[in-house]
């Protein structure tokens, strides 16, 4: 099961990307009547841009958001390549927020390929949010994320789906679950993770049956970094390297299992 997961996941890995094209998306934009092709008339909202996209092309969109609050999931389904792109010089100056109760922000699926670059998933307003989603054989890599106020949700959760942390991320505020690797997933979590303000966790990482998160070279540091836990259910959780400053040993269920 795992093998024949892991071998879809590198096969959509490696779909060949004809050409790139630009999307725009801004507070002052509308959605009437607009391919958000135009820098100068961008789309109001990141679904709509996303919307615009054709499935299985072979074209990667680059979507770029202009400073701004976002409220809406963002769903990226059936075999697209998107990149979501904030501000690298200012992570809280894309701020994409939930529209509901416990909403996924980012929510990839059905062989989707997302990547999430330089900006603020933000769950203040609404209760268990998800930051970022993916399930059914989809893949997503972030980097230079920003996860912000999210209490009884959880920052990162995979089903049937890879997550892999490209680069530096960093947490504000705590979540009942950092990342799950659900069924049949493989969660790589191998970048630097900076806590700037005081966090809590009910669990820092769990691994559910047949899911393998990789905390291999990790390292986790700032506030509150201490008394942070992982749990292996069946699954198995890699935390060979990890650093964190006052670092809580992981437990195992069933025949979960943690090295």
């Amino acid at each position: 099961m795992k093998r024949a997961i892991l071998s879809l996941l590198l096969w959509l890995a490696a779909i060949e990307v004809v050409y790139a094209l630009d999307l725009y998306v801004a507070t002052t934009g509308s959605d009437v009547s607009n391919n958000c092709q135009i820098q100068a008339t961008p789309c109001l909202t990141g679904q709509h841009a996303v919307d615009q996209t054709v499935f299985g092309s072979g074209v990667r969109y680059d979507l770029h958001f202009a400073d701004g609050t976002y409220y809406g999931a963002i769903n990226v389904a059936y075999w697209r390549i998107i990149n979501l792109r904030g501000n690298c010089s200012n992570l809280f100056a894309v701020s994409l927020r939930p529209a509901a109760n416990g909403q996924a922000i980012i929510y990839a699926q059905d062989g989707a390929i997302v990547g999430v670059n330089c900006l603020e998933l933000n769950g203040s307003q609404y209760s268990g949010a998800l930051g970022i989603t993916a399930r059914q054989f989809s893949i997503v890599d972030y980097q230079w994320v920003r996860f912000s106020q999210m209490p009884g949700g959880i920052h990162l959760a995979a089903s049937l789906s890879a997550i892999n942390c490209a680069g530096p991320s960093y947490i504000d505020g705590g979540a009942v679950v950092h990342v799950a690797a659900g069924s049949g997933s493989l969660v790589n979590m191998s970048c630097t993770i900076t806590l700037t303000a005081p966090v809590a966790f009910t669990v820092f990482g769990q691994a559910a049956p047949q899911g393998t998160l990789n905390f291999t070279g990790a390292a986790l540091g700032g506030y509150g970094a201490t008394g942070i836990q992982c749990t292996a259910q069946d699954g198995s959780v890699n935390k060979a390297g990890l650093t964190i400053p006052g670092d809580s040993p992981c437990v195992s269920y069933g025949s979960g299992r943690v090295w």
